[in-house]
This record gives structure tokens, C-alpha cells and sequence, in this order.
């Protein structure tokens, strides 16, 4: 085997090498069954390497289009999963109501899961149709807990204005998480890790209507 040192002169037909076998899998996932286990690096359908952190993940988008009562509570909520860990991106919010109003907004982490009330699932869709389907399916609440989960702090908080329906529309917000957190998103794993929306009772009640769309990755959960 020929040995080239820094900075030679390209190799030549006849030199020879050993070269590296790599799988190709148009589908992105973990081809090993156990941690630590050896797996062969892999090829997209181009023959490229895959070495992106994130953008050659499953991504899914969840969106909830719904209405809250006038309570101060969670209305919708991410809970995680025993066999995938997502990487929760970024949270889309907008709304409205009978008359414009004004309260806090938060987005919560919660040891625990909410109890009571009644759930509804958002709508999943996958951002390449090829992907696995989603281990998470977010929620809205379509009646709210009567008892939250412990607080493990709050990772969003502000003042948000709440528009009239008969007035010019605000076009709310989006919390890109990994902006504010060195391009690292929001990693939710276990069935108690939970990201919620909380609103304060003054935007919930007459009329209003909320959109809510959370954007995320999976990979599997290893120890």
C-alpha cells in the first residue's frame, strides 16, 4: 500500500489504497440495534455522505387550531416518549378573540404529566413523506386540566397581545429555540418530560381562537 504524504502530488492510476465501503439509506435512521454498537456510515440517494447534525433528520410539523376556555391553565401540551428523544425546534402561536386582550403567555417544562380535562391530538404532518411516522403526537385541550404538572421552570415567558377578530390580524410569533440556545433545540425525552403552553385567563374565553404548530426531530433514545 502506497503511503502519500502531506501536500503530494494527487495518486496515479496505478497506486492503491484501501478503500471505504459506506451503506446507502434514502431513509435517515440508525441501521445498529444496540448502543455502542459498530454501524457503517451512510449515502443519501445522491452519494453524498451524511454527516448533517440535524437536517438530515425526520422533521415533523403538529398543528392545533382550536378554542380555550377562560381559565388560566395549559392548552396544549409535548409529552415525550420512552424510545425516541426529540429535538423540539421551534413553537408557532397565534390567535384571536371576541375583543382584544392582554396576558402572559408561557411556555412551561413539566416533571409531570397534567391530569384531568379532555385532549384532542393535533394534526402531524412529516416533512418528507418518506420519513417513519412520529413516536410524539402533541395536544391541544379541548376542556382544560383541572390539575398541572410540576413546574421544571419556564423556558418562554411574555406579555402577549391578543387581537380582536374584527380587527387588522396580528401575525403572532415563532419561538425559534435554537436561536436562543446556541443552536441547540429543546430536547424532550421520557414519558414525563413535558413542554407546555400556558396562557393566562384573560386570553382564553368569548370568542377567541388559537394556532398552535410545534416543529421537531426524533432519533432513538439510548442510555
Amino acid at each position: 500500500m502506497s503511503d502519500y504524504r502531506e501536500q503530494t502530488a494527487r495518486p496515479t492510476a496505478g497506486d492503491i489504497g484501501t478503500p471505504a465501503l459506506f451503506v446507502r439509506n434514502d431513509s435517515p435512521g440508525d441501521l445498529s440495534t444496540t448502543n455502542l454498537y459498530l454501524a457503517m456510515g451512510q449515502l443519501d440517494s445522491a452519494g453524498l455522505l451524511r454527516v448533517t447534525e440535524e437536517g438530515g433528520k425526520a422533521t415533523y410539523f403538529a398543528t392545533s387550531q382550536f378554542a380555550s376556555d377562560a381559565t388560566g391553565t395549559d392548552i396544549a401540551v409535548f409529552v415525550g416518549v420512552a424510545t425516541k428523544t426529540a429535538k423540539l425546534f421551534g413553537i408557532q402561536i397565534s390567535s384571536t378573540a371576541t375583543a382584544a386582550a392582554t396576558g402572559d403567555l408561557s411556555i412551561i417544562r413539566r416533571s409531570a404529566l397534567d391530569t384531568g380535562g379532555t385532549a384532542a391530538n393535533a394534526s402531524v404532518a412529516q416533512a418528507d413523506g418518506r420519513d417513519v411516522a412520529p413516536a410524539i403526537t402533541p395536544q391541544h385541550y379541548t376542556a382544560h386540566p383541572t390539575g398541572l404538572g410540576a413546574s421544571a421552570g419556564i423556558l418562554w415567558g411574555q406579555r402577549y397581545i391578543q387581537p380582536a377578530v374584527s380587527t387588522t390580524l396580528l401575525p403572532g410569533f415563532f419561538i425559534d429555540f435554537r436561536q436562543y440556545n446556541g443552536g441547540k433545540p429543546i430536547r424532550v425525552s421520557g414519558t414525563t418530560d413535558v413542554i407546555a403552553v400556558n396562557i393566562a385567563a384573560a386570553l382564553g374565553g368569548s370568542g377567541n381562537a388559537f394556532d398552535i404548530t410545534w416543529i421537531w426531530c426524533e432519533e432513538p433514545t439510548t442510555a
